[in-house]
């Protein structure tokens, strides 16, 4: 039977834990599961998880990388107390509320996206002793509304970003460069066939396969691939 849930304080002061692989099935994380972990260095949240309840991964004061699932929807208190080494965070669109300390004493923070169009609610000191000048990215569509917010006004550096989709057959090559990025920002994009074609050209009538774009909003390039011949017939 697969494993759904992961009770309270479960791996609690596990010091020599240094990595753990959460199986997919699992849709429950417990109180404290992870606290203390003080090896833990990296870990991903499975989709289905919904919430990240109090203290999971309190005082994880190695873990320097979290990926959070599309699925997420709030944050506990303390989650993330005191994890000094934690880098780099993104948050996904299903994301509603952070609580109280969740992230409080993360000195080691540098960047925070947050890739939701409605403003995540944040309780009182989630982000206590964060630097503040850190960047924080947010859609350009609600920037407003972060800067205009009591508690993510704190931070100083909000930057708005456009979104770039880059689409193409997957069974006729690949693409490379999609992305949230600021205004004005210069991408390199690339678009690579696979055995059997070649590029043709981006819709865009841009016939570089790498090339660099400015984003001044948000957009949509797809990558059109064709068989070699004399006929020069694109395939789309």
């Amino acid at each position: 039977e697969a494993l759904d849930s992961i009770g309270n304080k479960a791996f609690n002061r596990c010091y020599a834990l240094s990595e753990i692989s959460i199986p997919d099935s699992v849709r429950f994380i417990g109180q404290y599961a992870f606290s203390s972990c003080m090896g833990l260095k990296e870990i991903t949240i499975p989709e289905g998880i919904v919430k990240i309840d109090k203290g999971t991964f309190y005082q994880c004061d190695s873990l320097r990388c979290i990926s959070f699932p599309s699925t997420l929807r709030e944050i506990g208190d303390t989650a993330f107390f005191d994890c000094h080494t934690l880098e780099n965070l993104i948050f996904h669109d299903s994301l509603l509320e952070i609580g109280e300390d969740a992230f409080k004493y993360c000195e080691g923070l540098s960047k925070i996206t947050n890739l939701n169009a409605t403003v995540p609610n944040l309780a009182i000191n989630a982000f206590s002793y964060v630097d503040k000048s850190i960047p924080v990215y947010v859609l350009m569509d609600n920037i407003d509304d972060y800067k205009n917010d009591s508690q993510w006004n704190s931070f100083e550096n909000i930057i708005g970003c456009y979104r770039l989709e880059l689409i193409c057959e997957d069974s006729k090559g690949r693409v490379n460069g999609s992305g949230y990025y600021p205004a004005d920002s210069s991408v390199v994009i690339s678009a690579i066939a696979k055995p059997g074609y070649v590029f043709d050209r981006w819709d865009n009538e841009n016939v570089d396969s790498i090339c660099s774009i400015s984003l001044s909003e948000n957009l949509t390039l797809k990558a059109l691939f064709k068989v070699p011949s004399d006929s020069n017939t694109t395939y789309t």
